[in-house]
This record gives structure tokens, C-alpha cells and sequence, in this order.
């Protein structure tokens, strides 16, 4: 865990898995996805193998704090590491290379804190910190950040503002460059998932209003590290999710099991899924598997489906919410319920071949009042599928 804040007043949670690259080997990268309040988990073995980070959206009312700890999955038990040269409770999703964590820490909205955001990397090994030079971003500091080889691209997330180049960072010189133009259109929902060969661009066009006329549809192009070249791949027919993409069963993969029909003013004939999976050295694209099982307990709209928290992936499966998507095998199953976990805010990360949850707060109320405190807890759960 890194940074958070002591404000428990934001809902969200960032992701961040392990992932296993195209050729088998083992890897160190991660990728993430969403945000929260309070704190972060980085889980490591002999390396750092994959992150989770914690966020607060909005104006902060409470002190965004530099501390953290390493669960260790050899003893199962937490050590200190040393404190971050900045507060990390908005960072964007980190990038492990080897052994180090890359994490772009955003501006602080703390009255009078510093503005600029803070570009840092953690040596697992050291246990120390190290600030490196800022991306040359610009006005707009929205990034996300995905491998590269051993390098990092720092990910405009949107391009409704004007199109502006992608930034690629070499950490061997600490220096900054600017990736080649992608050969999708201005696009929005801009998200790379690195494969352990390329970086795979999904991404929706950027029209004057999105959906109007139909469904806005995810479109996909690789970029070769090696060749520093782009190729573009079939559009799908999935309206897809902004950080819901993971590399999992040598697929790009979108678990999500929802379907969209436009609604009743500007119906597109027909449902569009959510998901869907990626195949990038063919081009295809293909449908989740069917079956997807109720959850064993409902938390949230019984109608749209379980809404635990859980967003992680492994090298073979993928998790959602309450359901983990096996694959290769092409199965579904449900998670547990918990029902000791925290209410929200917690962290999640696939981690110890399973999925990883920390910390959270549970609401404190009487029976059907709301809430009139919470209350942080400190506890850390694993989950492994069934295989």
C-alpha cells in the first residue's frame, strides 16, 4: 500500500493486475483501472508483480499522506517501506518494471499544496524513492500509463480537447519523447493494454455526439516497441468500457456481461454487448463466453448485476465485479459473497494466483438509517478461482 488520505468520502477503486505477456515468459507489468480514497497495495513475491492504487476525485478535505507497506507472499505479513517524496492519493495507475514502480502522482486539489503532479519511481529492492522528470504534458495532466518493452507511454485519455502527442519515458536516461501518430482518428476512451510484444490502442472515435447516430464502438490498433510502428485492426461491434481491458489467456479481454440498446430515444435496433475479447495477432474479435452464473450474493441493483469492487486480471483469468472469466476454458464462476470485507473503497489486484483485497471503510449506522460515521478496516482477503 501507498499514500491514500484520511477522507473516506470516495467510492471508486483502481485496479492494478499482474499480467502475463504473449510468448509465456514471466512478466512484471501491470496495467489499472478506476479510482478511490485511502490506501494502495503493491504485492510482491521476490519481485514487484503487481500494484494497486488508491485516488480521491474531487476537491480533498483531509492530508494525502506519502507512507506505505509491501504484503509479502511468501510470510503473508506487512512491512513498512519508505515514505513517497510526494502524496500519493490521486496517483494514475502504476507501471512495474522489473523491480521498480513507476507512478505518476496527479496535482494535489489540497488548499495551497503544490499544483504540478510528481513523477516517482519505487526501488522494491532499495526500498527507496526517486524523482524523475516530469512528461512535458502540457495543460492537460489526464494520463494513464501502460508498459512498453522497458519503457512506459504516458496515455492521453481523451482527445475532445485537441489531439496531442502520447509520451513514451525511458527510464535507462530519464527522458521524455513523443510516441508516432496512432492511425485511429481523435478518439476518447483512449486505454493500452500491453501485450508482452505490443501495445494495443482501444479506443472510440470522436464524433460531435457520440451515440446519436448509433453505437459508438470500440476501435483497436498495435503498436511494434520493436519497429516503432503502428497496425490497425478490425472495429469491433462492442461498446466496450474505458478501464475495463485486461490481457488475460493470450486475449485483450473486456469481461463485462451488460448489453446496451441505446434506450428508447435513439434505440439501435438491437443490443450491443459490453464485452468482448481480442485476439491481436489475428485481428479478431469474438463474444464473451455464454453462462455467465448469477453471483452467490447481490451487492448493489440486483438489475444490472453484482457491484463488488473486484477488477483484476491474472495470466489466464479475468475478474468483474462478482464473476471471474476463465479464459482459455471459456468458463465462468461466481465469486463468494463476503460479507466481512469493507462496504467500499478498499483496493483490489491479482495477486498470489488469486484476487487480493485491503483496507476500506465500512458505513456505521443503525438498522435502516444511514450512515453516521465509518469506520476504516484493515483487513486484507484473498480469493483463488476454483482451478
Amino acid at each position: 500500500m501507498v499514500g491514500g488520505d484520511t477522507s473516506p468520502g470516495c467510492h471508486d477503486t483502481l485496479v492494478v493486475p499482474q499480467e502475463e505477456p504473449r510468448d509465456g515468459t514471466s512478466s512484471d507489468d501491470t496495467t489499472a483501472s478506476g479510482a478511490s480514497s485511502g490506501p494502495a497495495v503493491i504485492s510482491i513475491s521476490t519481485a514487484a508483480t503487481s500494484t494497486a492504487a488508491m485516488s480521491c476525485v474531487g476537491p480533498e478535505r483531509e492530508t494525502r499522506l506519502r507512507d506505505g507497506g509491501i504484503l509479502d507472499s511468501a510470510t503473508g505479513t506487512w512491512k513498512t517501506i519508505a515514505d513517497a517524496p510526494a502524496p500519493l492519493s490521486d496517483p494514475t495507475r502504476p507501471v512495474v518494471i522489473d523491480d521498480v514502480v513507476y507512478v505518476w502522482a496527479w496535482p494535489s486539489f489540497v488548499q495551497g499544496a503544490p499544483q504540478e503532479g510528481v513523477w516517482m519511481a519505487y526501488d522494491v529492492k532499495a526500498d527507496s524513492w526517486k524523482r524523475l522528470a516530469p512528461p512535458p504534458l502540457g495543460e492537460d495532466s489526464y494520463i494513464g500509463l501502460v508498459r512498453s518493452a522497458n519503457q512506459v507511454i504516458a496515455v492521453r485519455g481523451s482527445e475532445e480537447r485537441g489531439v496531442l502527442p502520447d509520451l513514451v519515458y525511458d527510464p535507462a536516461s530519464d527522458t521524455w519523447s513523443e510516441m508516432p501518430r496512432d492511425p485511429l482518428s481523435p478518439s476518447f476512451d483512449r486505454f493500452m493494454v500491453w501485450t508482452g510484444r505490443e501495445v494495443v490502442l482501444l479506443a472510440h472515435e470522436l464524433v460531435p455526439n457520440p451515440g446519436a447516430d448509433g453505437p459508438s464502438l470500440v476501435r483497436a490498433a498495435a503498436f511494434d516497441p520493436a519497429t516503432q510502428q503502428w497496425r490497425r485492426m478490425p472495429d469491433s461491434e462492442i461498446l466496450g468500457g474505458y478501464e475495463t481491458w485486461w490481457w488475460s489467456g493470450e486475449r485483450v479481454v473486456n469481461a463485462v456481461v451488460n448489453a446496451s440498446d441505446g434506450g428508447e430515444a435513439g434505440n439501435y435496433g438491437r443490443p450491443y454487448p459490453h464485452g468482448g475479447m481480442l485476439d491481436p495477432t489475428t485481428g479478431e474479435w469474438s463474444t464473451l463466453p455464454s453462462g455467465a452464473p448469477a453471483a452467490d450474493c447481490q451487492d448493489g441493483n440486483p438489475s444490472l448485476g453484482p457491484d463488488f469492487g473486484y477488477h483484476a486480471a491474472g495470466p489466464e483469468t479475468v475478474v468483474n465485479d462478482g464473476l471471474a472469466l476463465h479464459v482459455k476454458e471459456a468458463r465462468w464462476e461466481a465469486l463468494p459473497c463476503n460479507p466481512d470485507r469493507a462496504d467500499f473503497a478498499y483496493a483490489s489486484t491479482w495477486a498470489f494466483d488469486g484476487v487480493v483485497t485491503f483496507g476500506g471503510y465500512e458505513a456505521v449506522a443503525e438498522p435502516g438509517q444511514f450512515p453516521t460515521d465509518y469506520r476504516f478496516k484493515n483487513d486484507t482477503w484473498l480469493w483463488r478461482p476454483s482451478s
